[in-house]
C-alpha cells in the first residue's frame, strides 16, 4: 500500500531539480544592462557599484567623519570578549573549548572543557574605571587548587588578554566613541534633470 502511495505521489508531483544556492546570486546581463531592478539577493554589476560609490562620494563631500574606524579607546572592546576567548582557547598550554556561554547584565559566565576532559569555568564582569573587563573567577578541573590547574587557568587569562589587546588594536567602529567630533550638515545634492520628487 505504501509503495502505491509513493508511486502515486511521484506521478502527481513529478521530479524537481533544485539548483544550487550560488546560482541564485547571479547577475543577469540583460537585467543589469537594461537598468531593470532585479531580485534583492543579486549582486551589483560593476557599473552599478560605480554609480553607488559616486552617490556616496557626492553625499560625503565636505562632511566631517563623526565616528571613524579606530583602535579601541581603552585597548580592548567588551563586545570582542567571546571571539577573543575562542582564539585564546586554541593557544598552546590552554587547549580548551567553550561548552556554554551565559551573558547577563553583570557580564559573561563561560563553561569550558579542557582537552583532557576537565571542566573549567571563566567568569568575566564589567571593569571599573578605565578597565573594560575584570576576570572574577577562573577554575580548571575538579581540583582547581592543584598547582598545574592554577597554572592552566592563568594561561587562559593571559591568552585572553593577549587576544583582546590584539583585536582591540584593529581599526573598527567603536561602540562608544570617547568624544565624537561635531557633525557638519551634508551638502545638498543637485537634482538630476527629469527626476521626480
Amino acid at each position: 500500500m505504501v509503495s502505491v502511495a509513493a508511486a502515486l505521489a511521484l506521478a502527481l508531483t513529478g521530479c524537481v531539480s533544485y539548483t544550487n544556492a550560488v546560482e541564485f546570486n547571479r547577475i543577469y546581463a540583460e537585467e543589469a544592462d537594461a537598468g531593470i531592478p532585479g531580485r534583492a539577493d543579486q549582486f551589483l554589476s560593476p557599473r552599478q557599484q560605480a554609480e553607488v560609490m559616486r552617490s556616496f562620494k557626492a553625499l560625503a563631500a565636505g562632511a566631517t567623519v563623526v565616528n571613524p574606524p579606530a583602535p579601541a579607546p581603552r585597548g580592548v572592546r567588551w563586545s570582542e570578549i567571546p571571539q577573543a576567548l575562542t582564539w585564546a582557547c586554541n593557544e598552546d598550554g590552554v587547549e580548551m573549548v567553550i561548552v556554554r556561554t551565559y551573558q547577563d547584565l553583570d557580564g559573561y559566565d563561560f563553561t569550558l572543557r579542557t582537552i583532557e576532559g576537565w571542566p573549567a569555568r571563566l567568569v568575566i564582569g564589567h571593569g571599573r574605571g578605565e578597565q573594560v573587563y575584570e576576570v572574577t573567577e577562573v577554575s580548571v578541573g575538579r581540583f582547581p587548587d592543584n598547582p598545574d590547574r592554577v597554572e592552566r587557568g592563568a594561561a587562559l587569562v593571559e591568552a585572553l588578554q593577549t587576544w583582546l589587546r590584539t583585536m582591540g588594536a584593529r581599526k573598527k567602529l567603536n561602540e562608544h566613541p570617547e568624544e565624537p567630533a561635531p557633525a557638519t550638515p551634508l551638502p545638498a545634492v543637485p537634482r538630476q534633470p527629469g527626476a521626480s520628487s
